[in-house]
């Protein structure tokens, strides 16, 4: 499934380059909306847009303004050290 403008930002950020712990309220959010709600997660050098369906998590990572790749996992902080790479 890929990200669709009907689905719904949730306000929070899924993992902030603060320091870099991932707010699980926010997961099971995404958990109990599937294909309908997506948070971001920020770092240093990347932006991604993280939304949950089918069972998997799924991120899209965006550099300089433009999509870089996707990346899809059981669990958020592995798409999360993915697209750190």
């Amino acid at each position: 499934m890929s990200l669709t403008d009907e689905m719904e930002e949730i306000e929070d950020a899924v993992t902030s380059n603060f320091d870099y712990e991932i707010n699980q309220a926010v997961v099971e959010n995404l958990r109990a909306a599937p294909g309908k709600v997506f948070s971001r997660h920020h770092a240093w050098h990347f932006q991604g847009k993280v939304w949950f369906d089918g069972g998997l998590f799924h991120e899209e990572v965006w550099r300089h303004h433009s999509s870089y790749r996707r990346h899809v996992s059981a669990h958020h902080r592995g798409a999360a050290r993915q697209g750190e790479r």
